[in-house]
């Protein structure tokens, strides 16, 4: 009897633990399959951040081939009128020549009977007829050649605007691509936003205390104290390029306008260069970093900061779109907005240790494969 509810006492008190064990179990599994779906939330971040810095990377591609292909059609238009104003001349020339001729073969040749000093006219008309046919064979040889030249770059430009057609579709297709993975983008960057706040608000006042463009990058120069601000040459000057530790991009597609160091209209000489770029170009990160700050100031359109290793930092002007919050982990190549519709120019500031340095030779040329 003792020995039975001895056994009871243990079974009763065996429940509890067997149900304790169960449940740690059962949340231990909850929480594998929780850790699975974060990374493979992650992954999938990882993978649409990876598409969208290679769509980036298709159109800068695709907006330098347009360019080209814009470029060479131009020109070949261009031969194409100095060869129709030629043709039109050497066709003239000809038809001249064969008025000429025309109207000396009318000659009756019974007017030589009648007036026998037009045999001397004659035989003036018969020389003049001889020297004029060679001229005219040429004349129509070298028009001749003209026109089978002609043909030809008319072929070419026709197969140009071909091409040109083909890239700015698939430049569209890409642009609408991209447009699309940055909505997939969006939610990761909403849950950012929500985090991001108060540093949000330290941006924005810090913007606010700056007047122009030198003032807002110092603001967001993490490197430089206030001495080394105070202490950074009034003008930029050039120095021997040290290699940065990471690659350098060039944030668009476009061509140099205005070097570092070169004097401007109001005598101020730039501490950063300006790329002439195409209507709406896309804009992408130069290098890893942080975005330290992004959106518009002042009248300089929309600005983007981007604080980079080793007491580096970007400053990109000029965007028409920003498509990066404030405190947002970029790598090189990551799209970070859009050039505007209106003679659009990019300004790039690189600065090291709160100094600005020629970001020229450090930049890799984008707009290109590889």
């Amino acid at each position: 009897m003792r020995a039975a509810a001895l056994a009871f006492l243990l079974l009763a008190a065996a429940a509890p633990a067997d149900k304790a064990e169960q449940d740690a179990l059962k949340a231990d599994s909850r929480a594998a399959a929780l850790r699975r779906d974060a990374d493979a939330a992650d992954d999938r971040a990882r993978a649409a951040r990876q598409t969208a810095i290679a769509l980036a990377r298709r159109i800068q591609n695709g907006e330098a081939r347009v360019s080209a292909i814009e470029a060479g059609t131009a020109r070949l238009e261009r031969l194409r009128r100095q060869q129709r104003a030629r043709l039109a001349a050497q066709h003239g020339e000809i038809s001249r020549l064969l008025a000429v001729l025309q109207t000396l073969s009318r000659r009756p040749a019974g007017l030589v009977l009648l007036e026998p000093s037009s045999a001397v006219t004659t035989a003036r008309v018969s020389a003049l007829l001889e020297a004029v046919q060679p001229a005219l064979r040429t004349r129509t040889a070298e028009y001749r050649r003209a026109l089978v030249d002609s043909r030809a770059v008319q072929a070419r430009l026709v197969s140009s605007k071909r091409q040109l057609l083909a890239a700015n579709t698939e430049l569209a297709q890409a642009i609408r691509q991209l447009d699309g993975m940055q909505a997939d983008l969006r939610a990761e960057r909403d849950s950012l936003d929500r985090e991001a706040d108060e540093e949000r608000a330290r941006a924005r006042t810090l913007a606010a205390k700056a007047m122009d463009l030198r003032g807002l990058a110092g603001a967001f120069d993490d490197s430089a104290g206030t001495n080394a601000r105070r202490l950074a040459p009034p003008r930029p000057t050039r120095a021997a390029a040290a290699p940065l530790p990471f690659p350098y991009l060039q944030p668009a597609a476009g061509s140099i306008v205005e070097g570092f160091a070169d004097m401007s209209h109001v005598g101020v000489r730039a501490r950063g260069i300006t790329l002439a770029t195409r209507k709406g170009a896309q804009v992408v990160a130069p290098a890893k970093g942080r975005i330290a700050y992004a959106g518009p100031f002042r009248t300089y359109g929309d600005i983007v900061i981007v604080q980079h290793p080793g007491h580096l930092l970007s400053m990109m002007s000029g965007l028409e779109r920003v498509d990066v919050l404030v405190g947002e982990t970029v790598s090189a190549g990551t799209p970070i907005g859009r050039m505007g519709s209106l003679e659009p120019e990019l300004y790039l500031e690189l600065r090291q240790g709160g100094r600005p340095i020629d970001p020229a030779p450090h930049v890799r040329k984008t707009g290109r494969d590889g």
